[in-house]
């Protein structure tokens, strides 16, 4: 830990006796901002919450009807117009989600209020404010990289994108009830090219007829396959940027698939979601609320604590959209 202030006679200041009495009369400069040090991006949650859908009703479940199966029978006719007698059948079924609560307890001192009074730097209780938000998120980030199968987490992406091999069930429903509830499971035994990418990604669309628009690995994986782009690089440039060079990329473009790196994602892998079907579904009732600063006297303390409530869950409504490529070899530790 470093020691604070610095040692006397660094930089412009000076040392000894004439040191400590200008230290003495003078407040010392600060930034205006707290710097985070310690939380990385976090792609998957960014596009969960952007394509977040409020939901409403009780808090047992988070329910999703799906078609399953034909609900009527297209049929041929002639000019009389017949067709046989329709049947109704059934075709919806309900997949069911567990909720989860996230509760981040904020606490105050009454002394750091009384400290920080018309002296604060930055506001102790706007800094844990904001952390919340940023904790929060770094914990969703950890849990989709997982296939935990504790409910009261975040539901990951091996539970998301599958097909029955590390989950039997899903939403409640059997993997096995048929591929319309299967995610493709591509194995790529190999390093990752452009090549296998867009081989694989049209074995996706084959399946379903909708093509993923999203996709995120590990940076190692991330890297290997931008390796397959950078010996055939071309820099071009205008008139306006004849002192500008772009090279390489933050995401790569595949058959109009975005890829982007996540540093909390296991390498050997790439997961490709469709954002039609992937998105984090949000208790409308209980939506970042924050239950308000109260007392602890009661506990024999003359502090204060805060609650700020999330309620939701991650869902794929259509499996089948999405997919993943695993196996991938080769990539260099980072």
């Amino acid at each position: 830990m470093a020691l604070f202030p610095l040692a006397l006679g660094q930089g412009i200041e000076p040392s000894a006796t004439y040191g400590n009495f200008l230290s003495a009369l003078t407040r010392r400069s600060y930034l205006m901002d707290a710097v985070c040090e310690i939380y990385n991006a976090r792609p998957l949650v960014t596009a969960a919450f952007q394509n977040a859908i409020p939901a409403s009703g009780g808090l047992d479940n988070l329910m999703v009807n799906v078609q399953y199966a034909s609900g009527v029978t297209p049929q041929m006719t002639t000019f009389t117009g017949s067709f046989n007698n329709p049947q109704p059948t059934p075709f919806i079924q309900s997949a069911a989600f567990p909720y989860v609560m996230y509760a981040v307890p904020i606490p105050i001192y009454l002394n750091e209020l009384m400290i920080q009074k018309e002296q604060k730097i930055q506001d102790v209780v706007s800094l844990r404010l904001t952390d919340a938000g940023n904790a929060t998120g770094d914990l969703m980030e950890q849990q989709i990289a997982t296939n935990s199968t504790d409910s009261t987490q975040l539901q990951g992406l091996p539970w998301l994108v599958d097909d029955g091999t590390n989950n039997a069930n899903f939403g409640n429903l059997a993997r096995s009830s048929g591929l319309w509830w299967q995610s493709k499971r591509y194995n790529i035994a190999a390093p990752i090219t452009r090549a296998l990418f867009s081989l694989y990604a049209i074995g996706n669309y084959k399946q379903q007829g909708e093509r993923a628009d999203f996709a995120v690995c590990g940076p190692s994986t991330f890297a290997q396959l931008q390796q397959d782009f950078l010996s055939i690089e071309r820099i071009i440039t205008t008139e306006s940027q004849v002192e500008k060079y772009t090279s390489s990329m933050l995401a790569m473009d595949i058959m109009g698939i975005p890829v982007y790196l996540d540093p909390y994602l296991a390498e050997g892998s790439i997961w490709l979601l469709n954002t039609n079907y992937f998105s984090a579904q949000v208790h409308e009732d209980c939506n970042w609320v924050m239950i308000d600063f109260q007392s602890m006297v009661p506990a024999l303390q003359i502090n204060y604590v805060a609650v700020v409530l999330l309620l939701a869950q991650l869902v794929v409504t259509k499996p089948r959209s999405c997919s993943v490529f695993y196996g991938i070899t080769g990539t260099i530790t980072l």
